[in-house]
């Protein structure tokens, strides 16, 4: 028998903690600067709003604004991905950073010079929202995609949380910013605090490629058929990206139903607001027991878990009594928003060759926002001819299906997380 070595047989280095991924390159810098980067985004999406009021008075070019703003991402998001294989994350991330800045940028120095009132009319607003989106649609597969080659395998399922969580703060951090920005310096100063967040991220993109060295991955010029064919032949990929595109759908109630639920209960309009934190306060708090879960539960049980309760929340705002109880649910539904999807992107990225990771981070991407459109439509719509409540209920009930069919392939096949 052979002898083992004195120090006995080496064990596997633990997983990072949270505070040594936010503070060790290239990691590290990666999160706070696509933190000011997200945020500028909301500060430009207020911005934009306040402007095109401004201008015209009208609510249906405040939303054709965002229209604009998210036409590219539905339109071009596939087929970024497939460059991100091509031609290196880094390198797009760039590309979509210098063009989404430069909207703003233009913008900032536009109506510093002029004023608002100077401007012809709302049509520079939206040319430079389509501009802006454009960056978006761009950078949308390599940011998702980037992630694991920041940390070590070990570190995925936390980075990927973390990477899911800064867009969640950036969602209460990047308006209240805007609206200071607005109050102390106008749409000019508020525009240009956003070109900040992209030039520190554009600064960190620059000193990731000597930190993190990235390069091409593949070769093979793709379609978008290509691209769907990839994800489309493996069953396990299917399964996953539909949970995804189900927690996307599911979310949009809090915002599309966040005014008639906040005037159903009297809060006003600072009510909206306040539930829209909420759930963004949920999936902070989510996030400190995000890791511990992961090891106490197996994946499957905690997106099955968080789908339920997703469901719940959603019913349970159809009856909520007082505000109080409006604002504990909505922290619920974020918490369970923010562990399903941190848990399915942590299992997507494992499955996938680095080689065609863009190309399937760009169809999660499509599950994930190409049915907010759709989403908001039907609870719109829901919401005007059935009332409030009935929409959230009917909300509810997308998760709670998607959750049922995930335990019924556990049973029937051993889960989703084995298909093949």
């Amino acid at each position: 028998m052979r002898d083992e070595p004195k120090d006995g047989p080496s064990l596997p280095e633990p997983p990072s903690t949270t505070w040594q991924l936010l503070t060790r390159s290239p990691f590290g810098p990666y999160i706070w600067t696509k933190l000011a980067r997200t945020s500028g985004v909301w500060i430009q999406n207020v911005t934009s709003a306040v402007v095109a009021y401004t201008i015209t008075g009208s609510t249906l070019v405040v939303g054709l604004v965002s229209t604009l703003q998210f036409l590219a991402p539905l339109l071009l998001t596939l087929w970024a991905g497939g460059l991100a294989d091509r031609h290196g994350k880094v390198r797009i991330l760039l590309i979509g950073q210098l063009i989404s800045g430069s909207g703003a940028l233009t913008l900032a120095v536009w109506i510093g010079a002029v004023g608002v009132e100077g401007l012809p009319g709302v049509a520079p607003v939206l040319v430079i929202a389509l501009i802006t989106g454009l960056g978006f649609a761009i950078t949308a597969p390599a940011m998702q995609a980037i992630v694991p080659s920041l940390v070590a395998a070990r570190d995925i399922d936390q980075a990927v949380a973390l990477s899911s969580l800064v867009i969640n703060i950036s969602r209460v951090v990047g308006p209240a910013v805007g609206a200071i920005a607005l109050a102390v310096g106008g749409p000019a100063l508020a525009y240009a605090t956003n070109v900040l967040g992209h030039i520190a991220f554009i600064i960190y993109l620059f000193r990731a490629r000597s930190m993190a060295p990235d390069r091409a991955r593949s070769s093979e010029r793709t379609s978008i058929l290509g691209t769907l064919r990839i994800v489309s032949s493996r069953r396990e990929l299917v399964f996953a990206i539909a949970m995804v595109g189900v927690f996307g759908f599911s979310a949009d109630p809090t915002i599309t139903l966040a005014p008639a639920l906040s005037d159903r209960l009297g809060m006003g309009e600072d009510g909206v607001a306040l539930l829209v934190t909420a759930f963004g306060a949920g999936s902070l708090l989510s996030a400190f027991i995000y890791r511990r879960l992961r090891e106490w539960v197996d994946r499957e049980r905690v997106v099955h878990l968080s789908l339920v309760l997703q469901s719940i929340s959603l019913a349970g705002i159809a009856v909520a009594p007082t505000p109080a109880a409006a604002y504990a649910l909505f922290v619920a539904g974020g918490a369970a928003f923010f562990v399903g999807v941190s848990s399915i992107t942590a299992f997507v990225h494992g499955r996938v060759d680095d080689a065609v990771r863009g190309r399937v981070m760009a169809v999660w991407s499509m599950a994930f926002l190409g049915v907010r459109p759709l989403g908001a439509l039907v609870n719109g719509f829901v919401g005007d001819f059935a009332g409030v409540d009935a929409a959230f209920v009917l909300a509810g009930c997308t998760p709670l299906v998607m959750a049922v069919l995930g335990v019924r392939e556990r049973r029937r096949s051993g889960g989703w997380s084995s298909l093949t």
